[in-house]
Parts: structure tokens; C-alpha cells; sequence
């Protein structure tokens, strides 16, 4: 799964690099936070409440499986919302 901030050049999450995307590493439903990773550096993995990921991610790119995938569910799993 990666996201992308959709070419903003200061995202919301101060952590997080403009005009960049990046990889979802982890999603805790239970604590309601989203832990996303830059593919291309170095620095630690940034984990923030799944609000704080919708001001900073403008989009959301699931790979297609045969089985049910987390992307299908994203929404639901927080706020019961579809993703599509």
C-alpha cells in the first residue's frame, strides 16, 4: 500500500516530506494510527492518528490480491466508512 501527498509542498504532518510518497508499514486499529515509511531514505518510520493521515495524504494505492485486502476495508477499519 503507498500514499501520496498529492505534490503538496508542506503537508500537514511536519514529519513528513513535500511532494513525496510513501509506503504504509503498519495500521493499529486499535490505537486508531497509521505508521508510513519513505521507500527511498533512511529516516525512521512516522506514525501518526489516522486523522493527522487524511490532512496529510491526498491519495491511497492498494495492490490488487484474490483475498479481501486491508485497502478494501481502510475506512471501515476507523471510522466505518468505505474507502470507495
Amino acid at each position: 500500500m503507498t500514499v501520496d501527498n498529492g505534490g503538496i509542498t508542506e503537508p500537514a504532518h511536519g514529519e513528513i516530506a513535500g511532494e513525496h510518497a510513501y509506503k504504509v508499514s503498519a495500521v493499529d486499529v486499535e490505537n486508531g494510527t497509521v505508521t508510513v515509511v519513505n521507500p527511498w531514505g533512511d529516516e525512521e518510520p512516522v506514525t501518526m492518528k489516522y486523522d493527522e493521515y487524511v490532512d496529510t495524504f491526498q491519495g491511497t494505492a492498494v495492490g490488487r490480491t484474490e483475498a479481501p485486502s486491508l485497502g478494501d476495508r481502510f475506512g471501515e477499519l476507523f471510522d466505518g466508512t468505505s474507502g470507495y
